[in-house]
């Protein structure tokens, strides 16, 4: 019995250390190793001034509905202008001019148009696109929009 206890263990013993040794064979790497070095760049991210336009409240265009839209929009210009001061001076003085635009463009908006990601990104082009004709010498790069709900 004991004879038959020993056998039993010493083969036990053997499978676990042959499958650990055929483990660590298989596993192991070979002979020559490669290292490989991934090289990442780093580019500055650069703010410029930026203007922040009165929050605003717009009907939209829904057909049979009253919905609004509650929007702050932020500018963000050139890093070049450094002085904020003359930035907003610049856009205050024409700051009737921007807010007609911004109403006639967000009025003829429909909620269908402004709930997906694209839409909300072809109407910031659109913005930009108007807004950069009137302040075309403060090179507006991009807007923000801090504040946007729709009801």
């Amino acid at each position: 019995m004991i004879k038959k206890i020993l056998l039993f263990g010493g083969l036990g013993l053997v499978l676990v250390v042959g499958s650990g040794a055929a483990t660590l064979f298989l596993l192991a790497p070979k002979g020559t190793t490669v290292t490989t070095t991934k090289v990442v760049q780093t580019t500055h991210f650069q703010v410029g001034p930026t203007f922040t336009m009165p929050s605003r409240v717009v009907n939209l265009a829904d057909p049979g509905a009253n919905r609004y839209l509650k929007v702050t929009i932020v500018l963000s210009f050139s890093p070049e202008l450094d002085a904020q001061g003359d930035v907003t001076k610049k856009v205050t003085a024409r700051q009737t001019v921007l807010d007609d635009i911004l109403t006639t463009i967000l009025s003829g908006e429909t909620t269908a148009q402004l709930q997906s990601a694209d839409g909300k990104s072809t109407l910031k082009k659109r913005i930009i696109d108007r807004f950069s004709k009137v302040l075309d010498d403060l090179h507006l790069l991009d807007l923000y929009f801090p504040d946007f709900v729709m009801q």
